[in-house]
């Protein structure tokens, strides 16, 4: 017969001459060798030149070290010298005896054999007698995957089955109080209809096989939820196992079970959520947390604080920032953090909110929230963003209080058309010399006058860019706020880095909304340890520069971070020089409002100590104030006092040790196994005071009607237990969660819930729609023209405008019991 082959992108001529009488075995009696020491079959590349009881030619083309033919007893004859390939045998090639069965070998001890009438305590203990036969002779049935070439990833639908009909039946026996007390094997089958794998990293693949060990799989999930790489897991899993070969688990097996976690994770979210906040409550009391329900029952806007959040705010809520450009979370929602500075110079967090949108109402709701939280102590002043709404809400919430800005906002806004002028006005440095004039003038007058004069050197009167900035000066510009305690902050920094540390380390934007609150406890722990370390490290003595009296008592009084700023200050200062005025009778210097010419000014004449007018306590070793209430926010704290946690990490070591010294021996490795049965006997039968277990008993909690106002404590009735019921979903945008490989789980579980209700305490409900509408409804009777909502919300911005604009109104420092001096004269003593 002749045919032509493809042979590296040339034709060859093959032929080749097969007797009828020996044509069906040639398929199976003859092979190819190539010359990479691979059978030639299925290459389509390489030519197969088959001879039987005949002769045979071939053209290999290019290829010279190509085999060009092969006779029955197996010799070759070509330019090269190569061995023959093996071939199957007979026996291996016929089809495998579907009648053929397989057991055990007759060595086997006869201990391990499964018989009827062996009794167990338990099924767990008959099942793992069963599977340590099964490991002892290898009987373990097997299965070949086939995965298509396909390059779209689909299901495997081969089975695993081979239908073995081995199997170990079981009967339990009751007691006359018909409690199970023990198992027997009433029939056993050993007899398989497959081969027996012989190594373990193939019987590991077997289900039976797989880790239900409950403690390692939570260990797993830990890892997990902490984002170590599937191959690290293996890793460390292989070495407490002792080898790859004893891992109990694939790495399918643990992509399997985070997809399933995930899809645990999203179900149910808000009730997830709202347990965790009762987990918080049940904890420490002071935890407060309030959620604003729409009309149609779903919850809009959610804020919560912690205890120590509280307190936080008791030492260092004088100044806090308010921003929320950012959403870390699966629903899209902007997340708002209330964020000031410690001591240390450090963030510090106050309380934490999720907001349904970014209205008037929305920003007067998280604001009550945070007032009727935080009780009677008050803010001076508020940085924020560059928005109407939330400007307009801080006017009406918290009249008197300075409200400034973010000046990297204001002047970024502007940034396209200032870089024009920018690069219009590049060799007359026009750049420094508008960066010198928003920062540099000291007074509103000077800055006013300094603008003045950069608007007509370069010519830019009319210009809608220019004008802009210069119509907001009151708002961001550091001169108008210089006789103003700002917390050394002029942008709301410290809120964005809060948030990007929290949707870098913590959280994304898959994230679910009670892992979110979760996550950013665990961010809120992880700076208090850092705060832990600098106050540790404070406890030492500061080293300064110079022997300066004053210098030397700041040291001893500042944390280390601020007098780090103020060593800073004091190299600055010597840039100085003070002079007499000779009009003046007496010695008089003027100090102006940087404290680097007061510090010039203290050198001169020889101050030795700083007054504590001057000292601002929430900067120094000494601004933590004792609070009434615990500011432990730790979950899973015990009777002792002692966290779930710290038990894991004190009984780990020693029982490590225990297993280490017990597999190194088969009688301790038996008697460790008897021990530990024992022990965990005895400890499941020992009450629980840590978890939901812990709680269950306890009565309901303190609730009010929620047709009330929830804003007045003085109506919560002791003993209602009246609730509001809401849907299990958030935020009407939440479809966003349908997504990825899991949709079809997650749409069936939408529809599963979707009439569904979880409960809510009407003492957490809090609705400010009363208050908003007499103070709406209050304005509204005084507007004459337009309509009712634009006239409304236009008194309401020009109310708070004439509010903020007011210098003299302004509060002084919390920690100072006297106003700052702006100007300040020192006598110099002749």
């Amino acid at each position: 017969m002749g045919c032509r082959k493809q042979l590296f992108g040339e034709e060859s001529n093959c032929k080749g001459v097969v007797t009828e009488s020996s044509a069906s075995q040639t398929m199976h009696t003859t092979n190819v060798a190539v010359a990479d020491g691979r059978s030639g079959q299925g290459h389509d590349s390489l030519p197969a030149c088959i001879s039987e009881g005949g002769t045979s030619s071939c053209t290999p083309g290019r290829n010279e070290d190509v085999v060009a033919g092969i006779s029955e007893a197996g010799t070759s004859s070509s330019r090269g010298m190569f061995s023959p390939m093996a071939i199957v045998t007979e026996s291996e090639n016929a089809t495998p005896d579907a009648e053929k069965k397989y057991t055990h070998k007759e060595d086997i001890d006869p201990a391990l054999i499964p018989r009827p009438g062996m009794s167990f305590r338990n099924r767990k203990e008959a099942r793992d007698f069963y599977e340590a036969y099964a490991e002892e002779c290898s009987n373990e049935g097997v299965h070949t995957y086939f995965k298509k070439n396909e390059e779209l990833r689909v299901r495997n639908n081969t089975t695993k089955k081979t239908h073995c009909m081995s199997k170990m039946k079981l009967k339990r026996i009751y007691d006359e109080n018909k409690n199970e007390i023990s198992v027997v094997i009433e029939q056993v089958d050993l007899m398989h209809n497959h081969p027996c794998l012989k190594k373990k990293e193939e019987i590991i693949n077997m289900r039976s096989h797989k880790e239900k060990d409950p403690v390692l799989l939570e260990f797993v999930d830990d890892l997990q939820a902490a984002d170590v790489p599937h191959h690290s897991i293996q890793n460390i899993v292989r070495d407490m196992h002792g080898g790859g070969e004893n891992v109990p688990m694939t790495r399918q097996d643990l992509e399997n079970r985070k997809a399933a976690n995930v899809r645990a994770e999203h179900a149910n979210d808000i009730a997830k959520l709202l347990e965790f906040f009762e987990d918080c409550k049940a904890q420490n009391p002071q935890f407060c947390w309030y959620v604003k329900i729409d009309k149609e029952g779903m919850i809009h806007s959610l804020f919560w604080s912690h205890a120590s959040m509280q307190a936080e705010y008791n030492d260092f809520g004088d100044v806090m920032t308010f921003d929320t450009t950012h959403k870390t979370n699966i629903y899209e929602k902007p997340l708002a953090m209330f964020v000031g500075a410690n001591h240390h110079l450090q963030n510090t967090y106050f309380g934490c909110a999720l907001l349904g949108d970014e209205t008037i109402e929305t920003f007067q709701w998280v604001f009550q929230a945070f007032k009727k939280c935080m009780g009677r102590h008050r803010t001076r002043c508020i940085i924020t963003d560059q928005d109407q709404a939330m400007e307009v809400a801080i006017g009406l919430e918290f009249p008197g209080v300075i409200h400034r800005i973010c000046r990297w906002h204001v002047v970024n806004k502007h940034m396209p058309n200032l870089n024009e002028i920018f690069s219009l006005y590049e060799k007359q440095h026009f750049k420094e010399k508008f960066k010198s004039v928003l920062n540099h003038p000291l007074t509103p007058a000077e800055f006013e006058r300094a603008w003045e004069e950069l608007i007509t050197e370069f010519d830019l009167q009319g210009n809608a860019t220019v004008e802009s900035l210069f119509r907001q000066r009151a708002r961001y510009i550091p001169a108008f706020f210089k006789d103003d305690y700002c917390g050394m902050m002029t942008s709301t920094q410290r809120s964005e880095s809060s948030n990007y540390a929290i949707k870098k380390n913590f959280v994304g934007k898959h994230t679910c909304l009670h892992k979110f609150a979760k996550h950013t406890l665990d961010f809120m722990q992880t700076r208090k340890m850092k705060e832990g370390a600098e106050t540790y490290l404070a406890t030492s003595k500061t080293l300064t520069k110079n022997k300066w009296p004053f210098e030397v008592q700041l040291g001893r009084i500042y944390t280390r971070a601020v007098f780090r700023n103020f060593e800073k200050k004091m190299v600055n200062c010597t840039a100085y020089n003070i002079e007499d005025d000779p009009e003046l009778g007496e010695h008089w210097y003027r100090v102006c409002h940087t404290n680097r010419t007061i510090l010039r000014a203290f050198i001169h004449v020889q101050v030795d100590k700083i007054p504590r007018e001057y000292i601002f306590k929430r900067y120094t070793r000494f601004a933590r104030r004792e609070v009434d209430f615990d500011t432990s926010d730790k979950l899973l704290t015990g009777e002792d006092g002692n966290t779930q946690s710290y038990r894991t990490k004190t009984l780990i070591p020693k029982a490590m040790k225990a297993v280490r010294s017990g597999s190194m021996s088969n009688a301790a490795y038996r008697r460790l196994l008897e021990v530990l049965e024992d022990v965990t006997k005895e400890i499941d039968n020992i009450p629980q005071d840590i978890g939901a277990e812990a709680r269950k008993g306890q009565g309901p909690s303190r609730t009010e009607d929620n047709s009330r106002d929830s804003s007045s404590d003085d109506d919560i009735e002791e003993g209602r237990c009246e609730e509001t019921r809401i849907t299990r979903k958030i935020l009407p945008a939440a479809n966003q969660l349908l997504h990825g490989g899991c949709s079809k789980q997650m749409k069936a579980a939408e529809i599963k819930e979707s009439g569904t209700t979880c409960r809510v305490e009407a003492s957490h409900v809090l609705d400010c729609n009363k208050e908003i509408g007499k103070k709406k409804a209050a304005a509204a009777a005084t507007s004459e023209e337009g309509s009712q909502h634009e006239q409304v919300e236009q008194q309401q911005v020009k109310k708070v405008h004439n509010m903020n604009s007011s210098n003299h109104d302004r509060a002084q420092p919390v920690a100072s019991a006297h106003p700052t001096p702006t100007t300040e004269r020192k006598k110099n003593s002749t």
